[in-house]
């Protein structure tokens, strides 16, 4: 290696061109601007199944060992893409009890349950990400167990009680 601005002849690398400070010309469109959203958006989806994974691992371990002091939790889909439940408020803790364990969507009515399926299938033949929500309820939950996430939901009064 060296650093004179002439290369010497026993220098290795010798058929490779000097470099030179960048002429002050047009500039080109940098790839790199077209390139990173896509990159960016590979990386993010992996972290965010990743994580993901380890969220739903960790609550799998909680919700058994919250069994076993009596408390019990439950969650369905209320809504994917445009199709949703049309009351969410009227489902009860004993109606999610009877939710199918094999239901693809955790979800007690078929019929909506089909139409958020399509929602899914139309936004996966598109390449496209689906957004939901979903509602969990906890029975049996000692007083002053664990804190909101965040506090989000303390922040929320008007969030119905069960």
């Amino acid at each position: 290696m060296h650093v004179e601005p002439d290369q010497p002849a026993d220098a290795s690398g010798t058929d490779r061109p000097t470099v030179t400070a960048p002429s002050a010309g047009p500039r080109r469109p940098c790839r790199r601007r077209e390139v990173w959203p896509r990159r960016h958006s590979q990386r993010t989806r992996a972290r965010s199944a990743r994580e993901t994974a380890a969220r739903v691992a960790i609550g799998a371990l909680a919700r058994q060992l919250l069994g076993q002091f009596g408390t019990h939790i439950v969650s369905h889909v209320i809504s994917i893409g445009s199709a949703s439940l049309p009351d969410p408020l009227a489902i009860t803790y004993e109606d999610v009890r009877a939710i199918r364990p094999d239901a693809p969507l955790s979800l007690r009515r078929r019929r909506v349950e089909l139409e958020m399926i399509a929602e899914i299938d139309r936004a996966r033949e598109a390449g496209d990400t689906m957004g939901g929500s979903f509602e969990v309820i906890a029975r049996g939950v000692p007083v002053g167990l664990g804190r909101t996430c965040s506090g989000i939901a303390s922040s929320m009064d008007g969030w119905p009680r069960r």
